[in-house]
């Protein structure tokens, strides 16, 4: 692979697709060997992967080999990105680091002091989509480096003193797949490792830091693993338990980690095999997103949620608030709108903006629903948006006396409607 160049979209897409992939094994295997045996819970991690691997296969016939990503303008993108940077590190996160130092990871998430927002989130709502267009700059290596240190200072301090993990990760699943070495090589081994391990930290770390049993009757991984919300409806087996404690505890973290992954298909099957859904939806998670946008109050919003679905909170797969908001009807126009969409539509720089983000939220499908609990609704906007005016090519057309700068678009469409 050509130092500097990305790889291609269409080998973007097909990663994506081994990423549902093994996702979705990590999830057959936790359901058959370490979760207590379900074959519901099997037909639907099935029904989830099918769905995924449809509209990501075919995304991936539909790009040609000749398709390529836009040329994003670096000085606009780098602008932009140092400002975010610098507005989101001094502004947004350096009281949450503060906060953190003083007291600690669960009490600082507790502290009603900080996270108020200001002036400054106008300008740091652009970090994390830049982020990911980070992934897709055809730039030189140390470039790319320097831009991933500046991010991942943010996303650390994100995991670590602010403990959240969706949006980070989500970033980084970008990255991922668009890692400059083939996938089926020495060096693409040893930085899945590394991620493997990383993961089982951050679990491990943030699931004691986050619980209040840390301070007052101490940590344990069994009763965490016993009595967490998240094996209420998907028991690990007492025998696992009891082997793993006697043989080898310290991979308690790693059973969370599957557990944690794969609990979404359990809560899904719940609500799906009881009929929670209508035909015609309630679009309260939409309102939801829409009153995060405005800045509203969400509260009386998050209980009528909580009145429709008693696990709000919890991880219930792509589909789960999509049919709660839009009815089984809805739902499944908006498949169809999609099929369409990804059939018929050229393919320029916006559809592979939109391309790009649909393919992780298919990918992580079996998971969350990133497309509202990734960078959220605002932020994809933002980022499809960020996308369109970077990858613009400008030409500077001179007129006696005033010097105009417009789009190539734009000069094409006024020759034509020259002629």
């Amino acid at each position: 692979m050509n130092k500097g160049l990305c790889i291609s979209p269409k080998l973007f897409a097909l990663r994506a697709f081994f990423l549902l992939l093994i996702l979705s094994l990590i999830q057959l295997f936790h359901l058959t060997v370490i979760a207590e045996l379900d074959i519901d819970n099997i037909i639907v991690c099935f029904f989830i992967f099918f769905i995924g691997c449809f509209y990501l296969l075919l995304l991936y016939f539909r790009i040609n080999e000749s398709v390529s990503w836009p040329t994003f303008n670096r000085k606009l993108f780098t602008f932009l990105f140092i400002a975010s940077f610098t507005a989101t590190l001094l502004f947004s996160r350096l009281p949450y680091v503060l906060s953190f130092l003083d007291n600690g990871l669960y009490y600082s998430r507790l502290d009603s002091a900080v996270g108020g927002g200001g002036w400054y989130s106008y300008i740091s709502i652009l970090f994390y989509p830049l982020c990911i267009i980070i992934a897709f700059l055809s730039i030189p290596r140390k470039r790319y480096y320097l831009f991933f240190a500046l991010m991942m200072i943010i996303i650390l301090i994100d995991l670590m003193a602010l403990g959240t993990r969706g949006a980070p990760f989500f970033v980084l699943l970008f990255h991922l797949l668009m890692m400059r070495v083939k996938f089926l090589s020495f060096t693409a081994l040893i930085l899945l490792v590394c991620l493997l391990i990383l993961l089982v930290f951050l679990i491990d770390y943030q699931t004691q830091g986050r619980s209040h049993d840390t301070f007052t009757v101490g940590w344990d991984w069994v009763n965490a693993i016993q009595y967490s919300w998240i094996f209420d409806n998907l028991k690990v087996e007492n025998t696992t338990i009891a082997f793993v404690e006697e043989k080898s505890p310290v991979l308690f973290p790693l059973i969370y980690l599957s557990q944690y992954i794969t609990h979404s298909v359990a809560e899904f099957r719940i609500l799906l095999f009881d009929l929670s859904y209508d035909l015609v939806g309630n679009a309260l998670y939409l309102q939801d997103q829409v009153c995060l946008i405005i800045g509203c109050d969400r509260t009386v919003i998050q209980d009528s949620i909580a009145l429709m679905n008693s696990r709000f909170g919890l991880y219930q797969t792509l589909y789960s608030s999509l049919i709660f908001d839009l009815g089984f009807l809805g739902f499944i126009s908006l498949a169809i709108v999609l099929l369409v969409y990804f059939s018929f539509a050229k393919a320029n720089s916006s559809f592979l903006a939109v391309a790009v983000y649909l393919a992780i939220i298919f990918a992580v499908s079996g998971v969350e629903n990133y497309l509202y609990n990734g960078l959220g609704l605002a932020r994809f906007i933002v980022f499809i948006l960020i996308w369109k005016v970077i990858s613009m090519r400008f030409v500077i057309k001179s007129i006696p006396g005033i010097t105009c700068v417009k789009s190539k678009a734009y000069l094409a469409d006024r020759t034509k409607a020259s002629e």
